[in-house]
């Protein structure tokens, strides 16, 4: 078992159907659960009964077509909230506390869906960060994304296994939802630009970039060992033991879990999809 020294904010970034809530969140919660951290999961928009009202206001207004400014002020209001009632309560104002916060989205998708998608000044942006979010970025930003000549059928192919697996009804509806596929290209490049938007305003933060069109173990194996990396280089593990072999064992026992498997199946018949199709 281990304990860290800090509170650890990760984010998973993406646009949809890259795996961000099916595997991703759940793989990387179970390896560090697993290891013996606290671990909370939660969503943006959304993460509170108060934030997630407003998340269904943010989706009526998409729809009906509301200024991209006025989304960003929602997207942001909801973050306070959700910081305020749930992330800070479990991290701390200043991280002190033990533990590690997963969440699916965070700001850096209101900078591309609204920012650089929604051509919002990014001075805008930064603005309503500064007053809503305060400097309280993640410690980890791993964005996934499909390999550019695999894109299109990967998005096509994702969403028919979606609807099939869980029902139309399983997501929330949005706006975003009917893009065409040259807008997902779009999206995903602005998507990759995130690194050198945060390095050219000044914040010192840690992106990884996870190739999505992978299996899930090997997405769940990279965003663990990544994650491994940063808290045994920051000396945040309060035990002076190579975190890397707690990893490996946690990855061996989840590739053997119910969850693993289902994952594993569905992953299967993407890539039958794909064969058929010549990709």
């Amino acid at each position: 078992m281990y304990t860290i020294n800090m509170g650890l904010l990760i984010a998973i970034e993406g646009d949809d159907y890259v795996g961000k809530t099916t595997v991703a969140v759940p793989g990387l919660r179970a390896t560090l659960s697993d290891c013996g951290f606290p671990v909370l999961v939660s969503r943006e928009p959304g993460g509170s009964p108060e934030a997630e009202q407003i998340r269904q206001e943010i989706f009526t207004k998409a729809q009906a077509g509301t200024s991209q400014e006025e989304l960003a002020r929602l997207f942001n209001r909801a973050r306070a909230i959700h910081l305020q009632q749930v992330i800070k309560p479990f991290l701390g104002e200043k991280k002190e506390k033990q533990g590690v916060v997963i969440l699916d989205r965070y700001m850096d998708s209101t900078r591309v869906y609204q920012g650089l998608e929604g051509q919002l000044p990014m001075e805008t942006i930064y603005e309503l960060e500064k007053e809503f979010v305060d400097g309280f970025f993640p410690e980890l930003t791993f964005v996934l994304y499909f390999p550019k000549e695999k894109l299109r059928k990967l998005m096509e192919i994702r969403q028919q296994l979606a609807n099939e697996e869980m029902g139309s009804d399983h997501r929330d509806k949005t706006v975003w939802d009917d893009s065409a596929l040259e807008i997902h290209e779009k999206r995903q490049e602005y998507y990759l630009q995130l690194a050198e938007i945060a390095k050219k305003h000044g914040e010192k933060r840690l992106f990884h970039f996870i190739d999505a069109s992978l299996s899930p173990f090997e997405i769940i194996q990279k965003l663990t060992v990544r994650t491994g990396e940063f808290l045994n280089g920051s000396n945040a593990l309060n035990l002076p033991i190579n975190f890397i072999s707690a990893v490996t064992n946690s990855l061996n026992k989840l590739r053997a879990s119910l969850f693993y498997i289902q994952l594993e199946r569905q992953w299967k018949k993407q890539q039958l999809l794909l064969e058929k199709q010549g990709v």
